[in-house]
């Protein structure tokens, strides 16, 4: 082997490593690198000792350095490929060919004694000479090569974990500020109804102690007023009699109204469901291991026509499916948004300026969709979705084509078909992460993978998909004769890619890294094309929508 690839060996009282060390300056106990060797004497020499030897031995002549090839392999080095693995101390001699194991003493004693092919490691046909060991160049090349693949990939998903598991947590607080969001909003309700309640029986309680009071002033304004009455006057005696009677039977009504009534006390009871419900949850989600290049195969298929009374035939650029199962599509050639239930029926539409592009969720309840006339207008429309209705929201203009549109992290990610851009939701323009001008088409669509720190590209124009890390950089570009005019790219919930082709008229599933075809998925026999392609996280199934189609395919899962 070439001596670059030679294994240094640890000299004795260091901590320096060299291949060849003088034997001289090693018998005294000194690391010095050899610079010649000598083949009579069999000993390697330092450029001082070299020169003691030189004048010792005037008829022996040594290699250079510059003669490195003709030196013999360095003990170190020797000493360990003949180490033994298992038996520490021992060298190997022995090959067991019926096991095809190099042996040294001990393990032919331990293990091999029963075997008939124990040979000598340099006897008979198993003898190798250098010749053999240097045509497996080749082999450990390419082993050599293949291991930092593998190594490369695993330090790439070392990172990807820790990025996804980034996401996830944010995840969970945000599942956790629901909860608290909830928990708020029912705690504010039982306090004003609380509050409420005792204010009320407060305001009956004042009502009886302003009556008590009223009469307990008329009592003793009659009883002070009748003392002043002289003795010999009948007729305010009289007067004050009836007055006083009249009260006592008044108050003593008052009295008995108010005996019947029984005190006010408060008490709280928990709500059972919310008792139940805590005493049910164990934990906020499961964290699962996803394998993107799980391999996607479709059974059955299903048609659901989409289409309005009164409409032209319909054109389903773009799906996503909200979180509580309704389904919103974009269907371009009319011009609308529409949204269907779980049965794929039409429950609700909304009118669009122009052809809408792409839409995509942006909240349990908002979409964003982009509407591109392949002329003048450029806009993003925010749409919200309540009680099976949608509400034209907020709208900016873009200066450039929008083709297609996600959202992640309170950012809208928007490509124009030869760039891809990011903004706020407010429409100001944070970034051009990527761009490419070589063709009408090359940044189409795209779907993003954040747990992975990927963006996948479609590139139209060019028969591409192309992989970018959130940076923007470009890692990786597919091609594949099965792959012409990809048209949309989507992220299933574990994380599989799926490409929808416009004129080769398939579907098929990319591996994570977007470097390879994992499979076909499904071929259109009918005459249309895809458009659009999106993974329901409910049922699993694949809906696809097609050009001038007014039916919608759902393709169930295995």
């Amino acid at each position: 082997m070439a001596a670059d690839e030679e294994t240094p060996v640890l000299q004795k009282c260091s901590d320096i490593l060299l291949d060849y060390c003088c034997s001289v300056c090693e018998d005294n106990d000194t690391l010095t690198e050899a610079q010649f060797y000598c083949e009579r004497c069999s000993k390697w020499f330092c450029d001082q000792c070299v020169s003691l030897h030189g004048q010792m031995y005037k008829k022996h002549s040594t290699l250079g350095k510059s003669e490195q090839g003709k030196w013999p392999v360095a003990k170190g080095v020797a000493e360990q490929l003949t180490q033994c693995e298992a038996h520490k101390g021992e060298k190997i001699a022995m090959l067991c060919a019926d096991h095809s194991q190099l042996c040294c003493a001990t393990c032919v004693l331990l293990g091999h004694r029963q075997c008939n092919k124990v040979t000598h490691i340099n006897s008979g046909q198993y003898k190798k000479d250098h010749d053999d060991l240097q045509k497996l160049t080749t082999d450990i090349t390419n082993l050599t090569q293949r291991l930092r693949k593998l190594i490369e990939q695993r330090e790439c998903n070392v990172k990807s974990l820790q990025f996804a598991y980034g996401n996830i947590l944010e995840e969970i607080t945000l599942v956790r500020q629901k909860f608290n969001a909830a928990l708020d909003l029912a705690e504010q309700r039982i306090l004003n109804e609380g509050r409420a309640l005792v204010t009320r029986l407060q305001e009956s309680l004042q009502a009886d102690i302003g009556s008590g009071k009223a009469a307990l002033k008329r009592i003793h304004s009659l009883q002070e007023a009748s003392d002043k009455i002289a003795p010999h006057d009948s007729e305010l005696s009289t007067v004050a009699y009836m007055k006083i009677q009249q009260e006592l039977l008044s108050s003593d009504s008052i009295l008995r109204e108010v005996a019947s009534k029984s005190d006010f006390k408060l008490s709280y009871t928990v709500d059972k469901n919310i008792e139940h419900c805590l005493a049910t949850i164990t934990t906020l989600g499961t964290i699962n291991t996803l394998n993107s290049n799980t391999v996607i195969a479709t059974t059955r298929k299903s048609l659901y026509n989409v289409k309005l009374s009164g409409e032209a035939t319909c054109e389903i650029r773009g799906i996503c499916e909200m979180p509580y199962g309704d389904v919103i599509i974009a269907d371009a050639k009319n011009s609308k948004i529409k949204m269907l239930d779980k049965h794929f029926h039409v429950i609700s539409h909304c009118d669009m300026p122009a052809r809408p592009f792409y839409v995509c969720q942006i909240t349990d309840t908002e979409v964003a969709v982009a509407v591109y006339d392949w002329g003048s207008v450029h806009e993003i429309h925010i749409l919200a979705l309540t009680n099976h209705t949608i509400v034209k929201k907020e709208t900016f203009k873009l200066t450039h084509p929008c083709t297609g549109i996600r959202h992640h992290n309170g950012h809208l990610y928007v490509t124009s078909g030869q760039a891809l851009y990011r903004y706020t939701m407010t429409g100001m323009l944070l970034d051009k992460m990527y761009e490419d001008t070589s063709n009408s088409y090359t940044v189409f669509r795209f779907a993003l993978n954040t747990y992975d720190d990927r963006i996948y590209v479609v590139n139209n124009s060019n028969h591409k998909v192309l992989t970018l890390n959130m940076s923007g950089q470009l890692l990786a570009s597919f091609t594949d004769p099965e792959l012409r005019s990809p048209h949309d790219v989507h992220l299933t919930e574990s994380g599989q890619v799926i490409v929808c082709s416009y004129n080769s008229k398939n579907f098929i599933q990319l591996n994570g890294a977007g470097t390879d075809k994992i499979a076909n998925v499904a071929v259109l026999i009918e005459d249309t094309k895809f458009l659009s392609v999106c993974c329901s996280k409910q049922t699993g199934s694949i809906l696809v929508g097609r050009n001038s189609d007014d039916e919608i395919v759902v393709y169930d899962i295995k």
